[in-house]
């Protein structure tokens, strides 16, 4: 499924509807798209995601590029509408730390529309796993993921890392991953083969109670 945007425009602010999902096979052709329709004029960028149905960690990247591209006097940035999965996804990635996330396109509007915005609220969020490997933010690969992490930071921190950083740190964010994916892989196996002898050991008992 591909990613289309609708646009509209209310004086200064620039409102970017989207429609589809964001993974790693659009996700440049995301941010074209969106390069392409900014004007110097716009000082307020607001992206919709009532319509978005997926993103992963290569389209939050894009979301983080247009953020950066709205840093800075007189700019403004937020993302409104997201549904409870995509909500969970911009949770997981820490960007509700590092950007406003308002409920409805009216209400993004008039927050940031006005001339004081109030700072995003930074607070520590709890992520439980629920689930053996959860993949969700993993998305589509590790290079995403890594790319990600890094314009996260700058964003965050309004600086721009060194060739010579941004090299160390992916080498070593990518061994992390695979490490990390390692152990997820390992820790599902050995569930699996006791749920496989639970259920064998649970039938037995069954069994030997009926007769």
């Amino acid at each position: 499924m591909r990613i289309s945007i609708d646009w509209q425009r209310q004086d200064e602010i620039l409102i970017a509807t989207l429609i589809g999902r964001v993974d790693s096979t659009n996700a440049d052709k995301f941010q074209k798209m969106m390069e392409a329709e900014i004007a110097p004029k716009d000082k307020v960028l607001i992206m919709d995601f009532e319509q978005v149905s997926y993103i992963s960690s290569a389209g939050l990247r894009v979301v983080v590029i247009m953020a950066k591209k709205f840093k800075g006097p007189y700019k403004r940035f937020g993302v409104c509408a997201l549904s409870e999965p995509i909500k969970k996804i911009f949770k997981m990635s820490g960007l509700d730390r590092a950007m406003p996330i308002i409920g409805t396109r009216t209400e993004a509007i008039a927050k940031l529309a006005q001339d004081e915005v109030e700072g995003v609220q930074k607070k520590e969020v709890k992520i439980e796993v629920k689930e053996a490997v959860d993949y969700v933010i993993v998305g589509d690969n590790i290079e995403d993921i890594t790319n990600f992490t890094l314009e996260k930071y700058e964003f965050t921190n309004d600086t721009v890392l060194s060739d010579d950083i941004r090299r160390a740190a992916t080498t070593k964010i990518k061994t992390v991953l695979w490490q990390e994916i390692e152990r997820l892989r390992q820790h599902r196996k050995r569930l699996l083969e006791k749920m496989f002898k639970d259920a064998e050991k649970t039938l037995n008992e069954v069994i030997a109670g009926k007769k």
